[in-house]
């Protein structure tokens, strides 16, 4: 079992290295300074800090600015308690504590007297120390105290404190008016009994004020713990960081990777048509050029003969020969006039300007703090051809991670899979309907049946992936049909001019409608886009009234949320609303915006704005995106 000496030489071990080093230096204080967050430091070390931050008094712990006082760090204020700590721990030390003996006469131990600076005494020397005027306040303790307090690690600082403004009297008094410790004095001069101060010993001062100051201490703690909880939570959140970083990276490398065996693929492909054209070429070109060799050799050959015998021969031999050239002509004739062959040096290679402008993808990081953080990377042009791009692409919607897009003026609905490429086309319906199909919005059933607005013709399309038409609903006439929306069961359409909002069954037939009038509430007044979150909640951008407006299942009014304005809680002209997985509501207006609500309607933040480019890149107007 550890001896009380062994828990003395321990104890003040800990206090030395946890209470009396400075953050600084990393040794004991000389002279400590506490600033206003109660971290103390070496005066000598916060002078140079001060002068290394520009004379600014920068805590180095906490990194909160306090004012430099008129004098400097000499005036800063001292730190009493590690002063006088400081000294008993200079006194009172592990050695010392082992050896027990009297200070005075070496003998055997018997009393400590911290008012004294910690200084042991026998029993003889405690007589003498008793008998001394000046001792007489002092308040020793025998040893089995003295080891006991040790032992039990409840050391707490005994050595007499004096009043700083009555430097030789001790201080015994609280006043409970000031909060300041005071001596007898202090009560005549400055804290006079007749007045409103009220003074308490200081004993009970400690007693009244300590639970106060241990529960302190304990919500101190305990915001410590909370602290070093999140810490720990922060340290996972960036090993998960860390974690999805190398998982992105490792994803766009295999995508550019797959993307640059593609290209390479694309390169041999079209290396090996330059190929085959050029062997080609070259087999006639180097058949005419053989043919032109022979021909040359032949009329060379001719050539010399008759050169010979026009220079050396005589008239006789000249003659000989001239009947046989004028017989010879048309072979003459065909040494000169070669004729000419299809071959051509024509071999060039024609870049496609589209080739470069892929979608590689999204990168984004949600921060509900600090709005922002959505990336597009954009090589443009995906449609259902090579390098044909989208013309007003209007409705959105997500199915099974894909992103099917109304791309009106293409006539079709484009399904992009997660790499943004596209996968599927829907609408091959060419000479199907009296006028051209134009997709204007579009849902997905559970049992993958698409149903497709079709403005245009006034009817929505049922059909499935293979673009086989299950069945039309007609829309009446005098509906101007702009977003639908699946419920249930049920198809939700919202109809711009007629400002409602109508029910269907999924097989065509009538059921209600809502013209948003509830109350004292407006109307509707041009409603756009509907969409339906998990708990069945209808939600209507309002247009020109400024608002989203919510009803339940059955078009009971539920609430709206948004006003005309400008604001972080305002709208401008609502139109494509969206709805995540948390239920949250993603709304474009004409702020330039997507602001970001909750469930209930309340606004949260603005997740990016068309000015900062970092959406979309598109050939169609702006509005279109909506």
């Amino acid at each position: 079992m550890a001896s009380s000496s062994d828990f003395g030489e321990k104890l003040l071990t800990d206090i030395d290295d946890k209470v009396l080093l400075c953050a600084i230096c990393m040794e004991r204080f000389k002279s400590p300074k506490i600033l206003p967050c109660h971290h103390t430091f070496c005066e000598h070390c916060l002078t140079k800090w001060v002068k290394a931050n520009n004379s600014q008094l920068i805590c180095p712990t906490c990194k909160n600015q306090w004012p430099l006082p008129s004098g400097g760090v000499p005036a800063i204020t001292s730190n009493r308690f590690l002063n006088d700590l400081l000294e008993v721990i200079g006194d009172v030390n592990p050695g010392r504590v082992n050896e027990a003996v009297c200070d005075g006469c070496k003998k055997e131990a018997k009393y400590w007297c911290g008012d004294c600076g910690g200084q042991f005494y026998c029993d003889a020397c405690m007589k003498a120390h008793r008998a001394m005027r000046i001792c007489q306040d002092h308040e020793p303790i025998t040893m089995e105290e003295y080891n006991e307090k040790m032992s039990t690690q409840h050391f707490r600082m005994t050595k007499a404190r004096f009043c700083p403004t009555h430097r030789t009297t001790k201080l015994e008094f609280y006043c409970d008016t000031c909060q300041v410790p005071i001596c007898h004095k202090c009560i005549v001069v400055d804290h006079p009994p007749g007045s409103d101060h009220k003074m308490l010993s200081l004993e009970s001062a400690m007693e009244k004020y300590m639970p106060e100051m241990k529960a302190h201490s304990q919500k101190i703690a305990q915001k410590v713990s909370d602290l070093k909880l999140r810490k720990d939570r922060a340290h996972d959140l960036r090993k998960d960081l860390d974690a999805n970083k190398s998982t992105a990276d490792q994803q766009i490398n295999t995508l550019c990777q797959k993307l640059i065996d593609e290209i390479k693929q694309q390169q041999i492909k079209m290396q090996c048509q330059v190929d085959d054209i050029y062997i080609s070429k070259c087999k006639q070109s180097d058949a005419t050029i053989e043919l032109l060799e022979h021909k040359i050799a032949s009329a060379e050959s001719m050539l010399s003969y008759l050169n010979h015998l026009l220079t050396f021969g005589g008239a006789v031999d000249i003659m000989s020969v001239q009947k046989q050239m004028k017989d010879q002509q048309q072979h003459y004739d065909d040494l000169t006039n070669v004729p000419c062959t299809d071959i051509d040096s024509d071999l060039v290679f024609r870049e496609n300007s589209e080739c470069l402008r892929i979608d590689l993808g999204v990168v984004k990081g949600k921060n509900l703090t600090k709005p922002g953080g959505w990336s597009k990377f954009i090589l443009e042009g995906q449609g259902p051809s090579p390098g044909q791009k989208f013309k007003d692409p209007c409705g959105l919607t997500f199915h099974n991670d894909r992103l099917l897009v109304c791309d009106k003026n293409n006539n079709i609905v484009q399904i992009l899979n997660q790499d943004y490429t596209c996968e599927k086309v829907l609408g091959s319906f060419s000479g199907q309907f009296a006028k051209p199909f134009k997709p204007q919005s579009v849902a997905v059933s559970k049992d993958n049946h698409y149903f497709i607005l079709d403005d245009n013709n006034k009817q929505i399309i049922v059909c499935d992936q293979n673009n086989k038409v299950i069945r039309i609903i007609t829309l009446p006439a005098d509906v101007n049909p702009y977003c639908i929306a699946l419920l249930k069961g049920f198809v939700l359409v919202t109809d711009v001019k007629g400002h409602r909002l109508l029910k269907y069954t999924v097989t065509g037939q009538y059921i209600a409608e809502v013209d948003g009038q509830v109350g004292g509430k407006k109307r509707f007044d041009s409603p756009r886009f509907v969409a339906v979150n998990s708990r069945d909640v209808i939600m209507v951008s309002d247009c020109h009234n400024h608002c989203i407006k919510c009803f339940d299942s059955d078009f009971n009014y539920l609430y709206q949320y948004g006003e005309y304005g400008h604001g972080d809680s305002q709208l401008y002209f609502p139109a494509s609303i969206a709805v995540d997985g948390a239920d949250n509501v993603y709304v474009c207006d004409g702020n330039d915006r997507i602001s970001i609500w909750s469930r209930d309607g309340t606004w949260l933040f603005n997740l990016f704005t068309y000015s900062e480019q970092t959406l979309v890149h598109c050939s169609q107007p702006r509005q279109n995106l909506c």
